[in-house]
């Protein structure tokens, strides 16, 4: 016999609960209780797993099922257990014994369920208890509950709502999620077609989260969708959560609408344990119990135990002090309730009195006691309705000084919040909008509250030269000074050094500093300070003083891991990367790159990761580590650029793909470095003057490269007048001079010799380094020698030629602090082109050897040195094409040195077997790196491809040479 009610339409995302159940019938559990809150579907879990026992050979016998939802006391339970055996219980009064004999009358093996339970009084669970101890031992007993019932042999099973997608999950990952594929399977059963687009899945994602995953509420929504678009429905639903209903009646009628079922769950609380609810649902994101004591006054606790019994507010945290939280759908329900009773503006102003006074307390100790950020943190969304609420009262009715305060306190700790741990972004700046609250009121607020929210505001307008970032500052000073308090007037001179110290006002950033030092005693403050000091010591042309900067940015390290201090070690680490790169030190330079981007990922920090991952790809493409196989860059390049869209700052994207244009600059594809660099200069207007230039620089670069590879594509007069223009209003002299040395290689090489000898003469201006300027002076004379003979070989240019030769000798001295490896590279790459052989090999004998080189590969040939000490160039198209067809089909031994050496040179005395060996072995280690990819069949011989241009290659690993071990010159 089965009496179960009907149900139709999909049921999906119950495996583990129906196997559950499932375990209990085989181990004879006598009474199993599913719990859990309104509408998440405890009646058709049940009936649906009996409906899978009957279909077993062990499974019952017979099906009974008992609806209690009407039978609160005795007699009606009874009553109800009659009806639905059909029993015969003439001739006994006593519902105890009526019950006993019932119990023991059952077929064997019985599934008795009993729906609805939670309305039962405490007589009728006593009369429960009393037939489950006469029933027979081979029946079992089920029932649904949204509350525990207490029984002796009650074993417990919590229904959770179906689980929702993770907020960074994709569109398909988030169908595959059992909330959301209920409801597409439902719209779908109802409409009897339905292929989502990328849309409508996103709807469905929203509204599977406002209803919380609850299948009662996903099944009424989906009935309206039959005429209605997912975003409707939640238009709907925002405002009036009665719009949900059941769309063809429902077997039970307190599920005929969702607000009846919700009535239903709070209809047997007491006022007070009412009233607290209500109040539970003024939190966004949960509370703990000394918040809801702020709004209640005097919160009972034994209200909010019954309120968590019958999962009308859930735990959150497992472990430790308890947060507690609503259902987002109960929340909304309670919060109607509250405004019905006329208590909510009321409620709610009581709300962001709490959340002010959380958000002043610990923001008062985040710039000594870092971890403070972590309670403002938790509470954020709680703090962003807050100051959601005092928008409307201010807006509405400005200038009380009471409610302008706290909005200034909540909008600040937002604000450091999201600059600090930068695992979020505000939608909007809620510091503007709390100065115009400010500025509205006409009487005074608390200094030191104006102090912080000016302060802040002139940290966010810092990094906008157009932005008044200096009278905020100055009003944010006199303030914290008045206020007494020396932590932030410390931070504010700090904060304003940094200031200075992006625009090069040396002095200005010293005087600060000195008065940032004079009033901060935390250890982790001078820490900052002592930061802001290296950087602005970085600003330098002076080797000397830079060589201080390490050891101060490693006490900064030091203080930060004693006093834990996780995101100014991060920063530090970044710091010091930049000085170990100047210095040429590239082990340090990558261990600090690294031990940044682990700290700041750890942080979930957005854009301290962003930030670290650029200047990786920056520091890959300063050593020309940019012959990695293809898919790695481009896998490495397109994950940079995820971690950089996350943090949504437009001047880090300019950054990076900055970078991403050097690096396809070191592969040799000019175009595309040029375009990136184009499409970057018009949006970077107003921006921080370094950058601007720093990317104007790259675009000469590229473009200059461009030229001496014979492109017939020239840059146009207002390209110059632009790049001219950015350049002179750099406010950093190391990078006016490097800028000012491209341009007159660039002009020189183009034959444009009147701008070429305006660019030498501003470089003159700028820096007196000798060195600089003989390599400034040797470009003006091959441009000179070139305009004589574009080929460079009338014997007429020797002279000129060897000015440049002179010059080249001069900027590549290891003394030369401005000679760079990137640089030093990018220069051959100029050069080679447009220089005779014999001018070439010159060079390399003479100006590689100091750097430990061994090998050029570029377009035509490749040049390496043999362990003699000459250079030697292979330019012999066939024997290239040879040497590089062994290399493509035979393996890393491949054909003998010997066998090559016979073939390719049969004069030994230029080109003997150890030199050969040692090329041969290097473009092997090549071939692996990527250079097997580069490599290409034209007219039936192997050549390099046109892509390809020219590649320093350093020693083999642990090989001994007569020339000192490779190590990078110094850096800029």
């Amino acid at each position: 016999m089965n009496s179960l009610p009907p149900f139709v339409g999909p049921f999906l995302g119950r495996d583990a609960a129906l196997a559950a159940l499932a375990e209990h019938w085989e181990a004879r559990t006598p009474l199993v209780t599913v719990v859990g809150p309104a509408g998440v579907g405890k009646t058709r879990l049940v009936a649906e797993a009996a409906t899978h026992l009957q279909e077993r050979p062990d499974g019952p016998q017979r099906l009974v099922w008992v609806d209690l939802l009407e039978q609160r006391h005795p007699p009606a339970l009874l009553a109800a257990l009659i009806h639905s055996l059909q029993a015969d219980t003439q001739g006994l009064d006593d519902l105890q014994a009526v019950g006993a004999r019932l119990m023991l009358t059952l077929e064997p093996e019985t599934l008795l369920i009993f729906d609805n339970g939670e309305g039962l009084s405490d007589a009728s669970r006593r009369l429960l208890d009393a037939w489950l101890a006469a029933r027979r031992p081979d029946t079992r007993w089920w029932m649904t509950s949204q509350e525990p019932l207490g029984l002796a042999a009650e074993h417990t099973d919590t229904l959770a709502p179906l689980p929702l997608p993770a907020p960074d999950a994709s569109l398909d990952a988030a169908r595959q999620t059992p909330a959301v594929a209920l409801i597409e399977a439902l719209v779908r059963w109802r409409r009897g077609r339905f292929d989502p687009t990328r849309d409508e899945v996103e709807g469905l994602v929203q509204l599977a989260h406002e209803l919380d995953g609850l299948p009662l509420a996903l099944t009424m929504a989906a009935g309206r969708m039959t005429l209605l678009d997912a975003g409707h429905v939640l238009e709907r639903i925002e405002h009036n959560l009665a719009f949900l209903k059941t769309p063809l009646g429902s077997h039970a009628a307190h599920h005929s609408t969702l607000n009846r079922a919700l009535e239903y769950a709070v209809a047997r609380l007491t006022p007070e344990e009412l009233r607290v609810w209500c109040l539970c649902a003024c939190f966004s994101g949960g509370f703990t119990v000394e918040a809801l004591e702020h709004l209640a006054q005097e919160v009972a606790l034994d209200a909010l135990e019954v309120l968590e019994h019958r999962f009308l507010i859930q735990r959150l945290t497992p472990h430790g002090a308890p947060r507690l939280a609503l259902l987002d759908t109960l929340r909304r329900y309670a919060l109607r309730e509250l405004s019905l009773a006329g208590e909510l503006d009321d409620a709610r102003d009581r709300h962001a009195a709490w959340c002010a006074q959380h958000a002043a307390s610990h923001l008062l100790r985040v710039a000594t006691e870092p971890q403070a950020l972590q309670p403002i943190l938790t509470e954020r969304l709680n703090l962003e309705a807050a100051l959601g609420h005092l928008r409307e009262t201010l807006d509405a009715r400005p200038g009380d000084p009471t409610q302008t305060t706290q909005a200034l306190q909540i909008a600040t700790a937002l604000h450091v919040a999201q600059r600090e741990a930068n695992t979020f972004i505000l939608p909007e700046d809620h510091l503007e909008q709390a100065l115009a609250w400010a500025r509205r009121c006409e009487q005074p607020l608390p200094p030191l509250w104006m102090a912080h929210l000016l302060h802040h505001m002139a940290i966010e307008r810092k990094a906008r030269p157009t932005e008044a970032f200096m009278p905020l500052s100055d009003e944010a000073l006199e303030l914290a000074r008045r206020a007494g308090d020396a932590t932030l007037t410390g931070d504010i001179l700090r904060r304003r050094a940094d200031h200075h110290i992006a625009r090069c006002e040396d002095e200005a950033a010293q005087e600060a500093l000195r008065q940032a030092f004079n009033v901060l005693t935390h250890p982790i403050l001078r820490a900052q300070a002592q930061m802001s000091l290296a950087v602005l010591m970085m600003n330098t042309t002076d080797e000397a003083r830079l060589r201080q900067v390490p050891p101060l940015l490693d006490e900064v390290i030091a203080a930060c891991e004693e006093h834990h201090d996780p995101l100014t070690l991060a920063k530090a680490h970044l710091n010091q990367s930049l000085t170990c790169r100047m210095l040429g030190d590239t082990q340090r330079t990558s261990h600090h790159i690294e031990r940044s981007v682990a700290i700041f990922t750890s942080l979930g920090h957005l854009w301290g990761t962003a930030r670290s991952s650029i200047q990786r790809l920056d520091f890959m493409a300063q050593l020309g580590q940019c012959h990695l196989p293809a898919d790695a860059l481009r896998e490495l390049v397109e994950e940079t650029r995820r971690l950089v869209a996350l943090a949504e700052d437009p001047q880090l994207t300019a950054l990076m793909e900055t970078n991403i244009a050097q690096i396809h600059l070191e592969r040799g594809d000019y175009t595309t470095a040029i375009a990136l660099l184009r499409d970057q200069l018009p949006l970077m207007e107003g921006w921080d003057q370094r950058d601007v230039v720093r990317t104007a620089l790259t675009l000469i670069i590229a473009e200059t490269l461009q030229l001496t590879q014979g492109s017939s594509v020239n840059p146009t007069p207002d390209d110059w007048e632009r790049l001219w223009a950015d350049l002179r209003d750099s406010p950093l002299e190391w990078q006016r001079c490097q800028a000012w040395l491209w341009l007159t290689l660039l002009h020189s090489v183009s034959l444009d010799r009147p701008r070429a000898e305006e660019a030498y003469a501003q470089l003159q201006g700028v820096i007196d380094d000798p060195s600089y300027l003989r390599f400034a002076r040797g470009a003006l004379a091959l441009g000179r020698a070139r305009a004589l003979d574009p080929l460079c070989l009338d014997p007429a240019c020797a002279a000129l030629l060897e000015e440049t030769l002179d010059g080249l000798r001069a900027f590549t001295h290891p003394d030369t602090v401005w000679a760079f490896d990137q640089d030093i590279r990018l220069m051959f790459r100029c050069l080679s082109p447009v220089l005779p052989a014999p001018v070439r090999a010159q060079i390399w004998s003479e100006v590689l050897d100091p750097h430990g080189l061994h090998m050029i590969v570029y377009r035509d040939g490749l040049g390496f040195r043999v362990p003699g000490g000459a250079w030697v160039e292979l330019r012999h198209r066939p024997t290239l094409a040879l040497l590089l067809q062994t290399l493509l089909e035979g393996g890393d031994e491949g054909v003998s040195a010997h066998t090559l050496v016979d073939t390719l040179y049969p004069d030994e005395a230029l080109v003997h077997e150890a030199g050969l060996n040692r090329v041969y072995k290097q473009l092997s280690l090549l071939r692996r790196k990527g250079l097997k990819a580069m490599i290409e069949r034209h007219n039936g011989q192997y050549r390099l491809s046109p892509d390809v241009h020219v590649i320093l290659v350093p020693p083999l690993h642990g090989e001994h040479t007569d020339v000192p071990p490779w190590s990078p010159p110094r850096t800029r």
